[in-house]
């Protein structure tokens, strides 16, 4: 099994930078530019074979890999005028080259992310919004606090307490503790009026709706928008739940000219108590009781200057009657103090379920999000190496990719598919950044000479494309460094 998730690793990143090339090779085809070598991997070479104009090569090194263009890096006038060389080509048609191997990456991506999420796979969460919003819409499946083991529950408590992360993280490693994530909670004090039969001074308040506390607009949201909210605290040391009603009606902010509402005399500022009879207070959806009556004269009750007020009216077919209505509420939203903490939440699993139709769609909106990180990773993690000579522990190389590349291939399934898609990406957006060497590099070259309308001295690019690859190279000599360290 080891050999077979080495061997497994090893053909995951030669496939990626097969696919890669093989769109550079293809480009260059399609575009009328003669191919002399497709190499995969770094020499010495086991296998070699020529077909056509081009010779084929299989080397010992596997990460790595190049297609030798015609004409791409020569100094010979003949050469570059060739109508077979890649100098001769138009600026348009040599950005196509250059950008397919990023392309044939990004589709690799694509399609294997869309595949997982048909599949069922786990959403991406890539910072607290994507993370709150998996808690909003019901993805997460957790527990509050940690789940391990008896005989070291204590010990992990203590190292907790005393922000002992080291042997935290041993106790996951071991299996010992579960995977958990620390989210916001509020530290309660100060509790005054309504909240006080809820509240109580020295409570945390771990989460409101099943949503743990990101936000102020968190706790507002879930108050008004349903007519019991469920409450979780930790209460000397014991989590308790309870459910919250909240206090509010409906008050007419807006009347529409000539509506319904105008006509029958309802003003601005009259507090909505009842509709045909239903209890309009505590959330429930004034428009929906409106469209069941549609068409039929029911009776609306408002407070006015402190008088009730009855007044009937017949909705039209969508329930309208020409007034808008803002939640008034009986207390204070937030009538208690706070201190914003944090507490440990045990992530068992995201029961993540989305249409068929949709998963394209979302792979593209979370390939773009990941490429956005990616770029300033990379960029931030050079300025990093540059200046400070430092690689944060959040940044791995080739040696943190292909060790994940082995524990990938055994996990399988889905997983296996997103980390692929994921390293696949990853080579696009860094190939496509304008660093010279590179994909973007170059093709930063022909942009430039295309905006000029002349050709560039081609021994002065050749200089600081070489200058480039060697500091790529030594960068990622520094970053290797840093992942050995680390092991």
């Amino acid at each position: 099994m080891f050999i077979l998730q080495i061997l497994g690793a090893i053909l995951i990143l030669s496939f990626l930078i097969f696919i890669h090339e093989l769109g550079h090779f293809l480009a260059a085809k399609k575009n009328g530019v003669k191919v002399h070598e497709f190499a995969l991997g770094f020499p010495p070479t086991l296998f070699k074979k020529k077909k056509g104009d081009t010779e084929y090569k299989l080397n010992l090194i596997p990460f790595g890999g190049y297609v030798k263009l015609h004409g791409e890096d020569s100094f010979d006038k003949k050469v570059l005028k060739d109508k077979d060389s890649f100098a001769s080509k138009t600026p348009w048609q040599k950005i196509q080259i250059l950008m397919a191997g990023v392309v044939m990456n990004f589709l690799v991506f694509w399609v294997l992310s869309t595949g997982a999420l048909m599949f069922g796979s786990e959403p991406f969460i890539l910072n607290t919004d994507d993370l709150k919003h998996a808690f909003e819409e019901g993805y997460v499946d957790y527990e509050y606090g940690f789940v391990a083991e008896e005989q070291v529950m204590e010990q992990v408590e203590e190292a907790y307490n005393n922000l002992d992360s080291e042997s935290l993280m041993s106790f996951v490693e071991d299996g010992s503790l579960d995977i958990f994530t620390e989210l916001p909670a509020w530290e309660i004090g100060g509790v005054d009026s309504f909240w006080d039969e809820y509240l109580q001074d020295g409570d945390l308040l771990l989460s409101v709706g099943g949503v743990p506390l990101f936000d102020r607009e968190t706790f507002v949201n879930r108050i008004v928008s349903s007519e019991e909210v469920e409450f979780v605290v930790l209460r000397d040391g014991d989590l308790e739940r309870f459910d919250v009603v909240f206090p509010y009606d409906y008050e007419v902010d807006n009347i529409l000219p000539e509506s319904v509402a105008m006509q029958a005399g309802v003003m601005s500022g009259d507090r909505l108590l009842s509709v045909d009879g239903v209890d309009v207070n505590r959330g429930q959806t004034v428009l929906d009781i409106s469209r069941e009556s549609s068409g039929d004269e029911i009776e609306y009750v408002f407070v006015r200057d402190g008088e009730e007020l009855r007044i009937n009216m017949t909705p039209g077919e969508d329930g309208v009657v020409g007034m808008s209505l803002l939640p008034s509420y009986g207390a204070a939203v937030i009538g208690f103090g706070y201190v914003d903490s944090y507490y440990p939440f045990t992530i068992n699993d995201f029961d993540y379920d989305i249409a068929l139709w949709e998963a394209p769609f979302v792979s593209l909106q979370n390939g773009w999000e990941i490429s956005k990180l990616t770029a300033v990773g990379f960029v931030t993690t050079l300025g990093d190496v540059i200046f400070r000579f430092d690689v944060s522990d959040e940044v791995g190389g080739p040696v943190q990719v292909a060790k994940l590349s082995y524990e990938f291939v055994g996990l399988g399934g889905t997983e296996l598919m997103n980390f692929i898609a994921l390293i696949s990406l990853s080579l696009a957006v860094i190939n496509i950044l304008p660093i010279p060497a590179l994909d973007g590099g170059r093709i930063l070259f022909v942009i430039i000479e295309a905006l000029r309308g002349k050709v560039l001295n081609r021994k002065i690019e050749a200089y600081i494309h070489a200058i480039g690859f060697f500091a790529l190279m030594v960068f990622i000599l520094v970053v290797t460094v840093f992942d050995l360290l680390r092991l």
